[in-house]
């Protein structure tokens, strides 16, 4: 289990406002200690989530996402699993790529708020947006490689991790 929080912010203000949108992909291999695959309950991993586009907003003069949880000190972006298996090894790899859009407007999307997963109560869609006027892509990469199965072990070992 992990849990990345994140705070977009522009290197300048926007002088028009507009959309962060992150493109988000993942892969989760998991196999027992006898090296047969391992299946989650569908509810903690759906590979058909799977990829999807999020979008913030960042209001005309501002840096930041005008997100409450921003203001208390939180992020406006969450990588997370829930996925927690013992007598295990595996990686799961989460690969976005963010980029902001001036001047387009969420109203103006096909982004929803679905209120369940993959992006909760974030804007999102599983069609590619067709914005235009981007500044340009940033990776925003993460992954979690552990194993559990090591002979004698009767303890999870640390979890190697690798934002980028």
């Amino acid at each position: 289990m992990f849990k990345w929080i994140i705070q977009w912010q522009l290197d300048k203000a926007t002088s028009k406002g507009g959309l962060v949108v992150q493109k988000i992909d993942s892969a989760l291999a998991i196999k027992d200690c006898k090296g047969q695959p391992y299946n989650l309950p569908l509810e903690n991993y759906d590979p058909k989530w799977y990829p999807f586009w999020e979008a913030w907003e960042i209001p005309k003069g501002k840096q930041v996402t005008n997100l409450k949880i921003t203001e208390t000190g939180g992020g406006d972006d969450v990588y997370v699993s829930k996925v927690g298996v013992t007598s295990s090894t595996g990686s799961h790899v989460i690969s976005g790529t963010a980029e902001f859009f001036e001047s387009a407007k969420l109203a103006d999307t096909t982004f929803k708020v679905a209120n369940k997963p993959p992006a909760g109560q974030l804007p999102m869609t599983k069609t590619e947006p067709q914005l235009a006027g981007g500044a340009g892509a940033i990776p925003h990469n993460f992954t979690a490689m552990w194993d559990c199965c090591t002979k004698g072990k009767k303890t999870t070992g640390a979890t190697e991790v690798a934002p980028k």
